[in-house]
């Protein structure tokens, strides 16, 4: 009589083949805006262009899939697809990728944006605006070790610069958006966590030189840990001008603050400096 294999064993065996299909599939992709073509494969030997192609020509990705960028700029793409499991959008080691803007599409999920530059000024038609939005049904997005500034250099900025000037850094209203160890220098409201973003992680972020509010927390059950926060500018929007913000804010009516409750968040290990240059303009 054939010997039966318990159930619990069939059940292993199942999920570890599952994965090691999942593995088989995950794929490594590359973008090279010099010499890059949307018509090549993606390989290393044959590269697409830019970024914000990849997404135009709708390419769709699975999980464990990375996409390297290689030097130049790569557009302002629009990250779109709700994957099953994180796919990683990096910088290829020893290069230096730059974007404009970027923004998520919904219902964009399971994406990780590494190493990257992003700011205006890299596409060399600076404008305003959020660096990175992610907007309202998209989750399980992370931005991670990338550069977000609003200029390379404010010497002899006025306020008014300072207030039309100065990109805002991330926005999200996605839940469970993750952001780590990326740098935002020289822009309006650093990083804005929105009422729907639930269980959002902001950790070891630096925020330097902000004219608005360094980080505003709104959504339930997120953490704000070991981050650093310096150089308010003072602008005539006098109210604005927080390390960290929180308050009750409903975006669904109305878009009232005062209504409801902002519950369980935790903050912990961070660090706010008013100004660490006592000749800063606009100091608070």
């Amino acid at each position: 009589m054939k010997p039966q294999i318990p159930l619990r064993t069939t059940i292993l065996r199942l999920c570890l083949l599952g994965l090691s299909v999942g593995a088989l599939h995950a794929a490594d992709y590359y973008c090279d805006p010099a010499i890059g073509s949307m018509s090549n494969p993606g390989t290393s030997s044959s590269p697409w262009s830019t970024l914000e192609a990849v997404f135009t020509a709708n390419k769709i990705f699975a999980a464990g899939d990375v996409i390297h960028l290689r030097d130049g700029h790569h557009g302002y793409p629009t990250i779109k697809g709700a994957n099953s499991g994180d796919v990683t959008i990096q910088a290829q080691s020893g290069h230096s990728p730059t974007v404009k803007k970027i923004i998520a599409e919904s219902p964009a999920a399971h994406w990780v944006i590494s190493g990257l530059s992003i700011s205006t000024e890299t596409s060399g038609t600076p404008d305003t605006g959020g660096l990175v939005v992610i907007p309202d049904g998209c989750s399980y997005i992370t931005v991670q070790d990338c550069l977000l500034y609003g200029a390379t250099d404010t010497t002899g900025w006025t306020a008014s610069d300072w207030a039309t000037k100065a990109n805002s850094g991330v926005r999200t209203h996605a839940p469970y958006t993750v952001l780590l160890r990326n740098t935002l220098r020289n822009v309006g409201a650093a990083i804005a966590i929105m009422p729907q973003a639930h269980h959002t992680q902001v950790t070891e972020n630096l925020i330097e030189n902000f004219c608005y509010d360094g980080i505003i927390g709104l959504a339930n059950d997120s953490t704000y840990e070991y981050n650093v926060v310096r150089n308010s500018y003072n602008l005539v929007d006098s109210y604005h001008r927080d390390g960290f913000q929180s308050y009750s804010y409903s975006y669904y009516p109305g878009g009232t603050p005062g209504y409801g409750v902002v519950s369980n968040v935790t903050l912990r290990g961070n660090t706010f400096i008013s100004q660490t240059d006592p000749n800063q303009p606009f100091s608070t």
